[in-house]
């Protein structure tokens, strides 16, 4: 049997505190008393859900009880909001999933709208890999949309230096690729001057 309620949006949605407390530390705080002690079953309690739409919601369960989403069952248009919802409710890996998803659809178009909402949502892998993509494309977002230097010269986001961040992570793959080309050296042992100057001209 359920033993607590959500009031969402005024639908009832039946859940388990046992399932929800080991989700995430915010249900926990959620589902438990101020002394520490989990909230009597006897007459479960209804909790007031007014941060997320009731669609939203329901996502959320179905993603906590099932681990994980068929294809079909999360509709594109939803994906910022449960991905706001993954992050209220710090849940890791639905905030994972959101970020999937919205590396599936990133292009020239949205990359913006994508980069900000992963910036307020705490999204970090989503964040770099759009940090990525601007650099794979930079000339052609520049060019493109003046959204695109407005994020990068104008518009300044919470705790968050676009700039800086785009350097960071240039650096950081340069380093990587760095030590891959560097090991594949060593691990070749290369045998003549001719192989080496071919991999100096090599694109890492």
């Amino acid at each position: 049997m359920s033993d607590v309620m959500f009031n969402v949006e005024g639908n009832l949605l039946y859940a388990h505190k046992i399932i929800l407390v080991n989700a995430s530390e915010k249900f926990k705080t959620m589902l438990t008393s101020r002394s520490g002690e989990p909230v009597s079953i006897a007459q479960p309690p209804i909790i007031q859900i007014s941060d997320v739409r009731y669609d939203i919601f329901l996502l959320i369960l179905k993603f906590l009880y099932n681990g994980g989403f068929e294809d079909h069952e999360v509709d594109q248009k939803d994906i910022f909001e449960l991905l706001s919802g993954a992050n209220l409710y710090q849940l890791n890996g639905l905030l994972n999933y959101c970020e999937y998803r919205c590396s599936k659809i990133l292009d020239l178009d949205n990359v913006v709208s994508i980069y900000i909402h992963a910036n307020v949502y705490n999204a970090i892998n989503l964040q770099e890999y759009c940090q990525g993509f601007i650099l794979q494309n930079l000339v052609a977002l520049l060019t493109y949309d003046e959204s695109v230097r407005k994020l990068l010269f104008a518009k300044s986001l919470r705790d968050h230096d676009v700039l800086s961040g785009l350097l960071f992570t240039l650096q950081t793959r340069v380093k990587e690729r760095s030590l891959v080309k560097s090991n594949v050296l060593m691990a070749g042992q290369p045998r003549n001057k001719q192989f080496l100057s071919q991999r100096k001209n090599q694109v890492f």
